[in-house]
């Protein structure tokens, strides 16, 4: 695990050096221990060590675009008592997930360990009881909305290798706006379409109290741009539909608007 930080760590210097001091100190021994304990599991050795070299990252900024949180030990905790809480509760009875892959049907399960978040309710997971076509110790992505999705890799070691080989093959870049995101994911992010989702949004935030304003000063923003000066009926249709449903679906108070 070590050679595989430091590989990271090499790729990081160079693609985000913003990261590499976010990154905490290792844990001690004991207090991975301790986590076990709480957890009621056996952590693999790749997890162990990797928690000796770094006990997780700082909040202060993103680990990555895909995964931001990359959690402490106390941070698994936390968020694992959260889902334990829910189950117990009963909030998961009769639900069942459809993993792609070889993963139990849970919604969540109490030996599925949080190792990173995207801020969202939604984990990549240490997989601690998988099916017998599984592996245990694989990384398993799950969330909230949906249960079990698919896995990541064979292990937290696996994960680890191939992110320090993406890093260090030039596939990272580092956004003031998005931190550490693959070209990939940042080119979709600047896309035409994905601006002007954005651009929706402020829109809907500024005239979510007034649907009509809204209507009309959409109506001013599609006869700007028509070569004729007119709206064709898929607009004037989707103008209609607007005024008469934006009170009902949309809550000004639920809406976020996006970083300019």
């Amino acid at each position: 695990m070590r050679d595989i930080w430091d590989r990271i760590h090499q790729g990081l210097l160079v693609h985000a050096p913003e990261i590499v001091s976010l990154l905490q100190p290792g844990a001690l021994v004991e207090e991975i221990r301790n986590t076990e304990a709480i957890l009621g599991v056996a952590f693999p050795q790749d997890v162990r060590e990797s928690y000796q070299i770094h006990n997780g990252m700082s909040r202060l900024q993103s680990f990555r675009y895909d995964w931001p949180e990359f959690y402490s030990l106390r941070e698994i905790v936390i968020q694992w008592d959260c889902w334990k809480n829910l189950l117990e509760s009963g909030e998961f009875f009769e639900e069942e997930s459809t993993p792609k892959g070889p993963i139990k049907t849970d919604w969540w399960n109490i030996k599925w360990i949080p190792l990173w978040g995207n801020r969202g309710g939604d984990h990549c997971c240490l997989d601690l009881d998988p099916p017998p076509e599984g592996q245990l110790g694989q990384m398993i992505t799950m969330w909230h909305e949906i249960g079990a999705e698919e896995v990541l890799a064979p292990s937290f070691k696996d994960l680890l290798a191939s992110f320090a080989d993406q890093l260090n093959a030039g596939a990272y870049t580092f956004s003031t706006e998005y931190g550490l995101i693959t070209l990939s994911e940042l080119e979709e992010l600047q896309s035409p379409d994905k601006e002007n989702e954005r651009q929706l949004a402020r829109f809907i935030t500024r005239y979510a109290d007034n649907p009509a304003e809204m209507q009309a000063k959409l109506k001013q923003q599609l006869l700007s741009t028509s070569h004729d000066g007119s709206l064709s009926d898929l607009e004037e249709s989707m103008l209609k539909a607007l005024e008469d449903s934006i009170p009902q679906a949309f809550n000004k108070d639920e809406l976020i608007e996006p970083n300019e």
